[in-house]
């Protein structure tokens, strides 16, 4: 029999310095949206419950992809965001697709998933 594979408590990621950021890129398990490379980065528009009229609703319940739910979010103050938009994007498209959604209403909430950073040291549990 074989034996299994050593995890390394005290080296996340096996000491790579990119470990963390890959297995981001991993369970994000999308393409960008611009140019079809293994995503890094995902943008979501948020929009008040309270600010959508009752046809945009029935659109997007028709149109979820959830059955007929919609992806809904509570913040703290306890108000619903339903998201309205989702798009993934790569390393290399990530400024152009930040410039894009900063230009969305100032109405709607926009969610951006970096994912960890890089230069800093992930630390594992266990």
């Amino acid at each position: 029999m074989s034996k299994p594979a050593e995890v390394s408590r005290t080296k996340p990621f096996n000491g790579e310095r990119e470990g963390a950021e890959r297995a981001h890129v991993e369970a994000m398990a999308a393409h960008c949206t611009l140019c079809g490379a293994p995503a890094a980065v995902a943008l979501r528009v948020f929009v008040q419950r309270a600010d959508l009229r009752t046809d945009h609703l029935a659109a997007l319940s028709i149109n979820s992809a959830h059955m007929g739910k919609l992806p809904v979010r509570k913040d703290r103050e306890g108000r619903l965001w339903v998201r309205v938009s989702q798009t993934w994007a790569c390393r290399a498209c990530q400024p152009l697709a930040e410039r894009a959604a900063a230009r969305a209403p100032s109405y709607a909430y926009v969610d951006i998933d970096r994912g960890p950073d890089p230069d800093r040291f992930v630390a594992s549990v266990g």
